[in-house]
């Protein structure tokens, strides 16, 4: 398995780019910029909390946060993340498509095969894995928005964060336990602060 081994490793040295790649940095409002990295991170922590009631319902929890982890990966071909409505959905996903067919030339083994194929499946959105990974990949940074307050104040950011919540409802019930305290989380920071 040596060249294979090489190639994984090659890779991973490849995947230091979402260290430093940066979230929101065209939205005036979210002050912290955050990395994808880090985004990356806590959707996987999301992911891995979920396990027990994604499991109960069916869900392989470890495919949903496996694919977590490699649709971000699709950023090292990125100079910026943009946040919600501040970007092109339809150029998004064009350029997450052709990252997503290149992302892994080169390079050989089971465990690009793996890699290739959760990250496809999740990029088709056709099955309940890849619907709970987007939904969770949206969750956190809407957890990110919210943390940040000043776009949640923002009567024009809130309801665009809000209709981005509301269509991901009725995939399973604890995603829509989340979004309902995450819709509550908007009404609190938006009335309060």
């Amino acid at each position: 398995m040596g060249k294979q081994t090489e190639g994984l490793v090659g890779f991973l040295h490849k995947c230091r780019a979402i260290k430093e790649t940066i979230r929101y940095s065209n939205n005036d409002l979210v002050e912290r910029k955050d990395t994808v990295a880090s985004h990356s991170w806590r959707a996987s922590e999301i992911g891995v909390l979920l396990a027990p009631y994604l499991e109960d319902k069916g869900v392989s929890s470890s495919k949903v946060t496996n694919m977590l982890v490699l649709h971000d990966l699709l950023e090292i071909e990125s100079p910026e993340v943009e946040a919600l409505g501040h970007r092109d959905k339809k150029a998004k996903v064009k350029r997450e498509q052709e990252v997503a067919k290149t992302l892994f030339e080169g390079y050989e083994g089971e465990w690009k095969d793996s890699a290739q194929l959760l990250l496809t499946e999740f990029l088709e959105q056709t099955t309940l894995e890849a619907k709970i990974a987007k939904v969770i990949e949206n969750y956190e940074s809407n957890m990110h928005v919210i943390e940040e307050v000043e776009p949640i104040k923002d009567p024009e950011h809130r309801k665009l964060t809000i209709d981005y919540i509301e269509r991901r409802r009725g995939i399973i019930p604890i995603i829509d336990e989340l979004i309902d305290i995450q819709l509550k989380e908007i009404e609190e920071v938006s009335t309060t602060q």
